[in-house]
């Protein structure tokens, strides 16, 4: 098979650009030909490439067209639409990831879609009650720990204060006061990672020289595969440590903050690490790695992708040639056109910041040359 991927940009490392390359990469490792579609291509896009995985922007329309998928899954709206001009004859799945972002609206002219893709139930209340979620298949797609990045966690932390790593990118004021405090006390020792920080990889390499995480999404996951704690708490509050217990819950709304809400305060964090006691790490790691497995996700998926082709394969030809239903997808070349005026002004910044330096650097120069001379005479009539 022939897959395009689309996400809106892959400038940064964050949940849905990583969740798309992850599972580029699975499959291409089963076999597949894969390839990105994203309307802002930067750093992170350079890693994907640097992997042999091409990925396309707006204005390489052509270069789509030769790629020629057999499916288009797409994670944003503006992508969803788009790529229907650019290739509206493959079979169509769209992926909501979210129930916040505007871009996590599900895309319109429903019945070009074949199948949708809920990463919760939580997102799935939401596409129900959405044209698209009455007209499509939804399908629950959870999130993932990516199986390459595990590595088991070595003896439990016991000596001096508590290791934590808070791994996000917008960190909650809240969380960060309450372990302020925490460590102010000695009772634990922060690290900070994320756009707002330092944006590094995420992996097991990194998580298992904690003793406690602090995170959301697919970073929870893979903590647990890991065998590190982590406690599930970001900008819409915490649902407390990960256990086995709560597991089946906090998945619900993906590991998010957003089932529990439970306010982010010194007492909370305080009563959460006082679970680490009895915390059962390697029963939760057992219950994650059965059930959160990226490579039985993309096996999953990928085996729907070959229903869908079969499907169409089997289906009466359309005598107009054309897909049913098909209006010119407008929003997405409008959001093409937007994307590509923001490069252009993000450009025209970088030259005008540039300039700006110079001059800045002239301009001391100048005025170091000035004061050297002034000291020189001094010095010199002295």
């Amino acid at each position: 098979m022939k897959i395009l991927l689309g996400t809106h940009q892959l400038e940064v490392r964050a949940g849905s650009e990583l969740y798309t390359a992850e599972l580029a990469r699975a499959i291409r490792s089963a076999g597949h030909d894969v390839a990105v579609f994203t309307f802002f291509k930067g750093k992170f896009a350079q890693t994907v490439q640097a992997e042999g995985i091409p990925v396309f922007h707006p204005e390489e329309t052509s270069a789509i067209a030769r790629f020629a998928p057999d499916l288009v899954q797409t994670n944003h709206l503006p992508c969803a639409h788009f790529l229907r001009s650019a290739v509206p004859d493959a079979i169509r799945v769209h992926a909501v990831l979210g129930v916040t972002p505007a871009l996590e609206a599900p895309p319109l002219d429903a019945e070009t879609f074949s199948l949708g893709l809920a990463i919760s139930e939580e997102v799935v209340d939401r596409i129900n009650r959405t044209p698209f979620g009455r007209a499509v298949e939804v399908a629950l797609f959870r999130n993932w720990f990516d199986d390459k990045a595990v590595v088991t966690a070595a003896a439990h932390q016991t000596a001096g204060p508590l290791r934590v790593a808070v791994i996000s990118n917008h960190i909650a004021p809240d969380l960060s006061d309450a372990l302020t405090a925490l460590e102010a006390e000695g009772a634990v020792a922060v690290n900070y990672f994320g756009i707002e920080r330092q944006s590094v990889v995420v992996d097991g390499n990194l998580l298992t020289q904690y003793g406690l995480i602090i995170s959301i999404g697919r970073t929870v996951l893979l903590a647990a595969a890991c065998g590190v704690p982590c406690i599930v708490a970001d900008v819409h509050g915490s649902d407390g440590l990960l256990t086995a217990d709560s597991l089946d819950s906090v998945k619900r709304s993906n590991f998010s903050g957003r089932f529990a809400r439970q306010a982010i305060t010194k007492a909370h964090l305080r009563q959460e690490i006082e679970k680490l006691r009895t915390h059962d790490r390697e029963l939760l790691r057992k219950r994650v790695s059965a059930e959160f497995s990226l490579n039985a996700r993309a096996d999953w998926l990928l085996a729907r992708y070959q229903k869908l082709l079969a499907g169409r394969a089997n289906a009466s030809p359309n005598p107009a040639g054309e897909c049913s239903g098909l209006t010119a997808p407008g929003e997405g070349l409008v959001h093409a056109e937007i994307a590509a005026t923001v490069r252009e002004l993000r450009g025209q910044l970088d030259v005008a910041q540039l300039r700006i330096a110079e001059l800045e650097q002239n301009q001391s120069r100048r005025l170091f040359r000035r004061i050297y001379g002034w000291m020189k005479r001094r010095w010199c009539s002295d």
